[in-house]
């Protein structure tokens, strides 16, 4: 069993990412698919506005309580929520006069290895057991 190179990871990244989602995010700036757990766009770097996909999921929330059902996200999409609840609660503490700590944006490099590390642990994870397995 050969390992996947780099380039073949990079190429085939944005499928992998994007082929579990329900839901899908676009670009305002270059129109492309992006995943719901994107903050940047994975294409053109713009920060993604998530005011349509968050409520499109509330619409889901609603519906399913009105309905007494469950309702069932992708894990990106609950982390869409958890983070847009976060962000409101945290610009609702600093309108109230809180000092949150000073957060400064992530470097192109951070955002790459964000996306990157996770694929490469998985791909040698999965090169070593094929190791043992086929010796």
């Amino acid at each position: 069993m050969r390992p996947l190179s780099i380039a073949l990871l990079l190429a085939i990244l944005p499928m992998v990412l994007l082929a579990n989602d329900d839901e899908k995010l676009f670009c305002a700036a270059c129109g492309k698919q992006n995943s719901p757990a994107f903050i940047y766009c994975f294409h053109c770097g713009t920060r993604l506005d998530k005011s349509a996909l968050l409520a499109r999921l509330k619409v889901r929330v609603a519906a399913a309580d009105s309905s007494n059902q469950q309702v069932m996200f992708a894990p990106a999409e609950l982390k869409a929520l958890v983070q847009a609840e976060a962000e409101t609660k945290a610009q609702e503490l600093v309108r109230r006069g809180a000092k949150l700590p000073p957060t400064r944006p992530k470097t192109d490099v951070e955002k790459t290895l964000d996306v990157v590390v996770p694929i490469l642990v998985g791909t040698t994870a999965l090169y070593f057991i094929g190791q043992t397995l086929y010796r």
